[in-house]
């Protein structure tokens, strides 16, 4: 079975132009003068190729736990649970982003993680949820909505540069 989330939020820095050769696609002569043409694996081209700006930018936005908390706010703020379903959600977001943030690899271990990745998803959550500005219970991590918001979309501008890319050989 494929595993769709592990090594998903990831972010490479494009390897050099050498990685791979001309197209990714290895030639090999063979002893009777034919060739050969060894298709790459996928992973490892998309590896090499790394990821710029935007796909930097879209891998550090939390979108998965934002979508589940605007869903399930205005519910717990009818039953007084904001806060608690606030916490659960960051919580989630961190665990989430942590087992996503994984490479592929299959030895890998808790310092494999690009932690800073998940604590720049963890802090843009925050904002996420502070600009819906339904959390007060919390004063000591209350902030405006207004400000929430703006800050949310600035962090998001320079998160990219916030996180370096792994070495595509370290999938």
């Amino acid at each position: 079975m494929v595993n769709f989330i592990r090594g998903a939020t990831r972010i490479y820095a494009p390897a050099s132009p050498s990685v791979g050769g001309r197209g990714f696609i290895r030639e090999t002569m063979r002893q009777d003068g034919a060739r050969d043409h060894e298709e790459p694996d996928l992973d490892q081209v998309a590896a090499a190729k790394g990821d710029n700006y935007l796909s930097a930018l879209v891998k550090l936005i939390p979108s998965e736990m934002i979508a589940a908390y605007n869903a399930i706010k205005d519910s717990a703020a009818t039953h007084k649970f904001v806060a608690g379903w606030f916490l659960l959600c960051l919580g989630t977001c961190i665990i989430l982003r942590a087992y996503a943030n994984l490479p592929r690899k299959t030895d890998v271990t808790v310092w494999d993680v690009q932690w800073r990745s998940v604590g720049v998803s963890a802090v843009a959550f925050y904002l996420w949820a502070f600009g819906g500005g339904l959390v007060t219970e919390y004063p000591w991590l209350n902030m405006e909505a207004w400000l929430a918001s703006a800050l949310a979309a600035l962090f998001g501008l320079i998160a990219p540069l916030i996180v370096p890319g792994a070495p595509p050989d370290e999938k």
